[in-house]
C-alpha cells in the first residue's frame, strides 16, 4: 500500500484536490492508495501535520490484516509539502517510530531551507508561486528559529541512506540530454529552455520567531 500526502505548503488542500491523482494512481498501479488529511498550519504547526502522518502509518499497519493490506510493503508518497511529510515520517521512522518504510517517492518535495538554488533567483516570480509564496509557507509551518534546523520539520538537515535522484538544475540538463543522444548541446538547449522557463522554486532563505506546541519525539 502506499500512502499520499498532499502538497498545498502545509496550509491549503485536502483529500478532494488530490482524489484524482490517487485514483489514477491506484487504477494504474493496482496499489491501495491511502490519502491523509493532515492538520493544516498555521493553526497546527510543526510537529502536528507530521504527527498525523505518522499516526496514520501506524493505524494502517495495526489494522493491515483486517483491511486486507501488506504492513510489510508500505511506501509513503508526497507532492511539494507533502513531499516534505513523507520524508520527515521516513526520518523518524529511523528511530522505531513506525514500521519499516518499503518505499518512498517524493514529487518537487520542499526538503530544503536556507538554501539558495538557481531556481530560487531564476525564477523567483514564476507564474505559479513566487519566492514569497514560499517563504510565506515555511512560515505558517515553523514554530521559531529553531525548526530551521529539525531534520523532521527540514528533511535535507539529515543525513539520508544511498537514494536514486530523478532531475537536476535546468542549466546542467541540456548537456546531459545532448550527450544521450549524441547531438550538438545547441539543439537541446533551446527546446528545453521553454520547459524550464515554467519552473519555481522551493528553497526558502528565512523565518519569524513563534512558538506553540511540544514535540513527539
Amino acid at each position: 500500500m502506499a500512502v499520499y500526502l498532499h502538497g498545498g505548503g502545509w496550509t491549503v488542500g485536502s483529500l478532494d484536490g488530490i482524489d484524482p491523482v490517487c485514483r489514477a494512481l491506484a487504477n494504474r498501479s493496482g496499489c491501495a492508495i491511502v490519502s491523509v488529511d493532515y492538520r493544516l498550519a498555521p493553526e497546527h504547526k510543526f510537529p502536528a501535520p507530521l504527527h498525523d502522518c505518522l499516526d496514520s502509518v501506524e493505524y494502517l499497519a495495526r489494522h493491515s490484516a483486517e483491511l486486507g493490506l501488506d504492513a510489510s510493503r508500505i511506501a509513503l508518497i508526497g507532492d511539494s509539502a507533502g513531499g516534505n511529510l513523507a520524508a520527515s515520517a521516513a526520518i523518524a521512522g529511523r528511530t522505531g517510530a513506525l514500521p519499516r518504510i518499503a518505499g518512498l517517492v517524493l514529487a518537487y518535495p520542499a526538503v530544503e531551507y536556507g538554501v539558495v538554488r538557481p531556481s530560487w533567483t531564476d525564477y523567483a516570480d514564476g507564474p505559479l508561486i513566487t519566492t514569497a509564496d514560499v517563504e510565506w509557507f515555511w512560515r505558517n509551518y515553523f514554530r521559531d528559529d529553531r525548526d530551521q534546523a529539525d531534520p523532521l520539520a527540514v528533511p535535507a538537515a539529515a543525513t539520508s541512506p544511498p537514494s536514486t535522484r530523478c532531475g537536476t538544475e535546468p542549466k546542467h540538463l541540456p548537456a546531459a540530454c545532448a550527450k544521450a543522444a549524441g547531438k550538438p548541446q545547441s539543439s537541446v538547449t533551446k527546446a528545453y529552455s521553454t520547459v524550464s522557463s515554467r519552473r519555481s522554486a522551493h528553497s526558502p532563505r528565512q523565518c519569524p520567531k513563534q512558538h506553540t506546541s511540544s514535540n513527539r519525539f
